[in-house]
């Protein structure tokens, strides 16, 4: 919602709510996938390079069902955007209504 004048912007030279719609979720789903991809990485880095008699043990079916449900949860909660932004008047996103 920070760039609410950008959408104003974008919806004012004709771009639909589907066209914006489609763009934040798939912003948010490569974006939260890269942070989900790397996080697994470093936590497996991590692992790697403990001691070996630290108690620590990393199931992968944990991780992997973890990973999914943070995904769905962000992708959902970016629905909350698309909702909001498709209820946006440009001319009020613009600042431009009196």
């Amino acid at each position: 919602m920070q760039k609410i004048n950008q959408f104003g912007i974008m919806k004012a030279i004709g771009a639909s709510n589907k066209f914006l719609g489609k763009a934040i979720v798939s912003q948010v789903f490569i974006i939260s996938l890269t942070s989900i991809v790397i996080g697994i990485l470093l936590t497996y880095g991590t692992a790697a390079i403990m001691p070996k008699g630290m108690p620590f043990k990393l199931e992968t079916n944990l991780v992997v069902t973890y990973s999914v449900i943070l995904l769905i949860i962000a992708v959902l909660s970016s629905m909350v955007s698309v909702r909001k932004i498709t209820k946006i008047d440009p001319l009020q996103a613009l600042g431009r209504v009196e």
